[in-house]
């Protein structure tokens, strides 16, 4: 996994991180000129993470189809040891505004 690119995607930013997995926001120039949402979040597991968890999280993630649940759009194995979720990027405010 190179810092600018995961799994076809170029790297604009680091959005966050947590104990399991680093997020990022990436950017697929080839979806762009086909004139198809570009933008993903791209979840990269820890190589210490939990194989049953990741399986359950993309089960759960395979079968969900929700306005207010991100979308797995795809799994890239990209020879890492741990896949990466390649998710929609909801653009709806932060959780600040949805709760107020």
């Amino acid at each position: 996994m190179s810092e600018e690119s995961i799994a076809g995607y170029r790297i604009l930013r680091k959005l966050g991180s947590g104990s399991r997995a680093e997020l990022y926001l990436g950017h697929a120039d080839v979806l762009a000129s086909s004139g198809l949402n570009a933008t993903a979040v791209l979840k990269c597991f820890r190589a210490d993470a939990d194989r049953d968890s990741i399986d359950a999280e993309i089960r759960a993630l395979s079968g969900i189809n929700h306005p207010h649940i991100v979308q797995l759009r795809d799994v890239s194995r990209e020879g890492t040891a741990a896949p990466i979720l390649v998710l929609e990027r909801l653009e709806r405010g932060s959780l600040g505004q949805l709760l107020a």
